[in-house]
């Protein structure tokens, strides 16, 4: 791409202006927020370095001054030797046309770096070679500044720490289907986020946490492990980890990646001390909440203790009952249900005493996966307080009891949940953890959630079937809500090809119906597949610049 520049902006009339009414300030918000939405969840389509190509001016004083998202194939990023190489020939160009020996002394700087907001880069399976590392470091180390980086589909003869870049990083993500681990924490002085995701089987050794005399030891903040645990010891550091706390951490995610079937033996264990983190606000869970409280008890007749006692300052709590395949797939086996079955009274009597030590610190609590914690938590419901967000299983379903007893929580403003469900054949109530029925409008305890609530602006409807005949119907009911303000159906069997469709029904009211297939995954679609009709990124140029400068006008009336 950036040989195309040098190519196109040789032969172009020079202009030494943005050739608009807006000031190049805000032309620079216009593309870093464009460049946010076109190239997240991985997708790389659009490089916003091509608005460089409008002129020279815009290559110099707009782009090049800009703090952009990036997001690319490793097979495609010359622009990172040209593009510095286009810049200086357009600064020349300019500095020409307005004649100021001063201002081209000024800006004629070799030692100019670009801000790149957010570097994504992707490692595709059909290159020929992999040796990225040693092909841009000493351009990024030149000419590119970037302190936050995610790196997918890592192969095992690249190691990101050999990055020239790699102390300046403070977020660093990697996905990937190797046993990945960092041993020189060193090489890492300024990490405060950390994120690593990976697939591998191989259990063998242990994840390595900074020693107390590492510099990511006071620096991390947060951290995140979706890996496959070693089940004897998970986590290792170069000090005695049982004397040392990571007292910095204030985010926490912990993923289990089942790769081997379920034994009596000591396989579903994962011996992880959680007060090691003593300070975690948000703590999320996922395949290894049971195997935590079950690598506590050494005896069955022992009564077990509190897990998440020690956190004092959590406030935000997920616990996930499904096993994630690696960081691309969902799969529940026999094997997992086995696995829970035979942890589950245990996992009950530890939730039920989390709840009474933590719950009346909890803002936000999600309960997620084939088997539930839900029923443990309704005889102590009360004690969330300070309830703000509950996030239930799409396999519990709630009825008019569980919601009356919903409402007695009065922070309680958001809500996720599947509600019981009448089948129309039989005027009988199905229980959606039996064989997943679906919602409708039919359902009386929806009509009654509806009707009765007073304190629940934002709703969330899981296992949605969309009537079209009981389209209007659902408005109506809808309308007489003075409290709702946004309500999200996720349809199990949606009526259009269409992901999402989002009207108002009222003047503070949103209701939107998504596909609960496609609802939610990231890694595997783009923003585009969410909406009714895909945004050609001009358009957004367009609808932003008209956006801003009505906020610049009402601002200055």
């Amino acid at each position: 791409m950036g040989q195309a520049i040098s190519n196109n902006l040789n032969s172009t009339k020079i202009i030494n202006s943005n050739q608009t009414i807006l000031p190049d300030l805000i032309w620079r918000l216009i593309i870093e927020q464009l460049s946010y939405d076109q190239c997240r969840n991985h997708q790389h389509d659009f490089n916003v370095l091509s608005l460089s190509l409008i002129s020279h001016y815009w290559l110099v004083n707009i782009v090049a001054k800009s703090s952009l998202k990036i997001t690319t194939l490793h097979s495609k990023c010359k622009f990172l030797l040209n593009y510095p190489k286009s810049y200086h020939i357009s600064l020349k160009k300019l500095n020409k046309t307005t004649n100021n020996n001063n201002q081209r002394n000024n800006n004629d700087n070799r030692d100019i770096k670009f801000n790149i907001g957010k570097f994504t880069l992707i490692y595709s399976d059909n290159s020929i070679t992999y040796q990225w590392i040693e092909q841009y470091n000493d351009a990024i180390s030149s000419y590119w500044s970037f302190s936050s980086m995610s790196v997918i589909d890592l192969p095992e003869i690249q190691d990101i720490k050999k990055l020239s870049v790699a102390s300046r990083l403070r977020k660093l993500r990697i996905y990937c289907k190797s046993n990945y681990h960092i041993e020189d924490w060193t090489l890492l002085p300024n990490l405060e986020v950390l994120s690593l995701r990976s697939n591998s089987t191989n259990n063998s050794r242990p994840f390595v946490l900074p020693g107390r005399d590492e510099p990511p030891f006071q620096t991390l903040r947060s951290l995140t492990l979706s890996i496959n645990f070693n089940n004897k010891i998970p986590l290792f550091s170069s000090g005695n980890i049982k004397d040392q706390c990571f007292t910095n951490i204030q985010t926490l995610e912990l993923n289990h990646y089942h790769a081997v079937d379920w034994s009596h033996g000591g396989g579903d264990q994962t011996p992880i001390d959680i007060n090691l983190f003593p300070n975690v606000k948000r703590l999320k869970l996922n395949h290894i909440y049971h195997r935590l409280i079950h690598a506590l008890s050494t005896h069955p007749s022992d009564e077990p203790p509190s897990l998440l006692a020690g956190l004092t300052s959590i406030r935000h709590l997920s616990i996930t009952n499904s096993n994630s395949k690696g960081y691309k797939f969902n799969v529940f086996s026999p094997n997992l249900l086995m696995e829970y079955e035979f942890t589950m009274n245990l996992t009950h009597k530890v939730f039920k005493k989390d709840i009474v030590s933590i719950g009346h610190r909890l803002e936000t609590l999600k309960l997620k996966g084939e088997l539930s914690l839900f029923r443990s938590l309704l005889p102590s419901i009360e004690l969330l307080v300070n309830l703000r967000r509950l996030s239930l299983p799409t396999k519990v379903s709630i009825d008019t009891h569980t919601i009356k007893t919903l409402f007695k929580l009065d922070s309680l403003i958001q809500l996720t949940a599947t509600f019981k469900v009448v089948d129309e054949s039989t005027d009988k109530i199905n229980d959606n953890d039996t064989d997943f029925p679906a919602t409708t409008l039919a359902d009386t305890d929806l009509q009654y959630f509806i009707e009765a609530n007073r304190t629940i602006k934002y709703l969330k409807v899981c296992q949605f079937t969309k009537m079209e005949h009981e389209h209007s119907l659902l408005m109506k009911l809808l309308e007489t809500s003075h409290i709702l303000e946004d309500v999200r159906f996720l349809c199990v069997k949606p009526t259009t090809k269409t992901t999402a469709t989002t009207f108002t029904v009222s003047n503070k009211l949103t209701v939107s119906f998504m596909n609960d297939n496609l609802f939610k995954q990231p890694k595997q679609k783009t923003k585009s597949d969410y909406l009714p009709h895909p945004i050609n990124p001009l358009d957004q140029i367009v609808n932003m610049s008209i956006a801003l400068t009505t906020q610049i006008f009402l601002k200055n009336i």
